[in-house]
Order: C-alpha cells, then structure tokens, then sequence
C-alpha cells in the first residue's frame, strides 16, 4: 500500500507535467482508472484490502515563487483528480479515504519545502489510516474505537465452554427449586427434620459462580461493550487505595486463636495484606515505579514461600498425601 501511494504521486505529478491541466485530460484519467480497477483491482479485491488515498495538498504559495513550476501544478486540478478517482472507484470494493488530505491540508506548508515533497509525516500518517482501517477489523485496539468491527466472533471452544457452564447452572437452578419443594413439604408436614444439601448440588452451584466470573472477563476484555482505557499510574493514588485497604483490614481485626510461630491465622493474615498490595499495583500500573516494583517483586516471594511452608506444615503434621488434598492445594 505505501508504494502504491508513492507511484499514485508520482503518477499524478507528472501526468499533470506531460498532458496539461484540461479537463478532457482528466477524464482520460477517470477512464483508464475504470479499466485498471475492472481488470485488476476487483481480482485483487478477493484476496486483500485495496486503499487509495487521495492525493496530498499543494502548498501553492511555495510552489509559486520557484519560476519552473509557477502555473503548473494547483490544488485545483488535483481535486479534479481526485473527485475522478472517487467516481471511478464508487461502486468498486477499493476503499477511497478522503480524510488524509484533510489532515494534510491542517499542516500544509509545514512538512514541505518547495509546496510539493513532503518529508516523512505525511507519509506516516497515510500509513496510520491505512492500519486503522485494515487492522482494527481484525484486533481489538487498546483504547475505545469507532473502527472496531461490528459483531462478536465465537470460538468453538469459547462456544462449548459456554454451554457447558450454562448447563451446570440450569443444573443446579433445577435442583435448587427441587430443594425448596423438600423444603416447603417438610414445612407443611410440621417435620423437624432438615435435608441434608447434596454434594452435586454443590458442585454445580459452583461452577455457575465460575462460569458466570469467565462471562464477566469475556465481556470486559473481548468485546467493545465497555470503554477500553490505558492505565494512568499516580503514587498519591496508590497509596490512598493502600490506605483504604488498610483501614478496611483495621475494622475487621481479630484476636487469633492460636498463639504459636506462624500459625494458620497469621500466615493468613500476611497473604491477604499481600495480596490486596499486589492486587493495586497490578490495576494501578504501578510497575512503572522502580521502587514500588522491587517491594512487589520481594511480596510475591514472600507469599510463595509462605504458601510453601503452610503445605509443609500440613502434610509434615497430617499425613494426608491423597489425590484429593493434593487437588485443593
């Protein structure tokens, strides 16, 4: 794409130099741009994304004080050539974007020297467009956009994945409703007796928790529904959330039960206040300061080797090496 733009203005410049600026000429230009996009460009088509861009503005006050191209070239017959162009390529699948010589035309005489060349902004800018309309199909930019395409593709793993957790949550719906009929029964006949909750039910009321949490994720992160927005880190802003973490903990202190090196309760207690630092400084961006960097990278060994040795502890006092104590660790 980036050479076809360069040829297109080379092209143009030139046959401007050779025929002249008559109109007749430009129509000769409509019409062997018909033929080139019925012969080439709609194969073409099938297998990639064509773009033209229109031809960048000339800077005419610049243009006019070199002698050789004085009345030679004008924004005039260039619109003429462009609005050939887009008439030639209406109803073709070749993508006509007008908006770069409107940016152009923001800055123009900026980027040029003789009102014609430009250096290499314009050009990059060109290539931003051409990214935007042909990429922004395809991936989900970082920030919110106008360009993403409508619609949401499923895979087909996404797919059975989703039907499976929403047949664990009819599942366990329809045993819940079971259970309350027990219940409202048991009720009715004045039993005292209480039915126990069967581990199925369990089971499957779970993983509709968990399907609907991947539900959740899926939306934030794969589709457009919500504003997608880079992350601003702040130290003030982190250390308030620290603060609010802090006097959250404070409210629900509580005496432990046991008072021996490293019980249960404090080793607890350590990985949860790891745990909400390690929580801001990952929804925070607080990567982006060394200082706070190195104090996370030293709290997440901390919080391995306290989960290290609270398994040790266990295994080394209960003995329990079965398959399903392993699972739970």
């Amino acid at each position: 794409m980036l050479r076809m733009e360069i040829s297109k203005s080379i092209f143009l410049q030139w046959h401007v130099k050779t025929r002249g600026k008559s109109l007749q000429v430009v129509r000769e230009f409509q019409a062997n741009l018909t033929k080139l996009n019925q012969k080439f460009y709609s194969k073409l088509a099938d297998q990639s994304t064509i773009i033209w861009l229109h031809q960048s503005p000339l800077a005419e006050y610049l243009i006019e004080a070199n002698s050789e191209r004085r009345g030679l070239y004008d924004n005039e017959i260039l619109s003429a050539y462009d609005e050939a162009a887009q008439q030639a390529l209406e109803h073709s699948d070749v993508k006509v974007v007008k908006s770069f010589r409107e940016a152009v035309e923001q800055r123009l005489g900026e980027d040029t020297l003789d009102g014609m060349h430009y250096d290499g902004r314009p050009m990059n800018l060109g290539v931003d467009l051409i990214l935007n309309i042909a990429c922004n199909k395809r991936i989900e930019p970082v920030d919110a956009s106008c360009c993403v395409r409508n619609g949401i593709e499923l895979t087909i793993v996404q797919i059975l994945t989703g039907i499976f957790f929403l047949i664990c949550a009819i599942a366990s719906l329809i045993m819940w409703k079971k259970q309350s009929l027990i219940s409202n029964a048991d009720v009715e006949n004045q039993s005292s007796s209480q039915q126990p909750v069967h581990h199925s039910y369990v089971i499957l009321l779970n993983l509709s928790k968990f399907g609907l949490i991947l539900a959740y994720f899926y939306i934030c992160d794969r589709t457009p529904i919500f504003m997608k927005e880079s992350k601003v880190y702040g130290l003030g802003v982190f250390l308030a959330c620290l603060g609010v973490f802090f006097l959250l903990g404070i409210s629900s202190w509580k005496v432990a039960s046991k008072g021996d090196y490293l019980n249960r309760d404090q080793t607890d207690e350590w990985k949860g206040w790891m745990q909400l630092v390690i929580l801001a400084y990952h929804y925070l961006g607080a990567s982006a300061d060394l200082h706070v960097y190195v104090w996370v990278r030293i709290l997440v060994a901390s919080y391995l080797f306290m989960s290290a040795y609270g398994h040790f502890n266990y295994f080394w006092n209960k003995g329990d090496y079965s398959l399903f104590r392993f699972s739970q660790a």
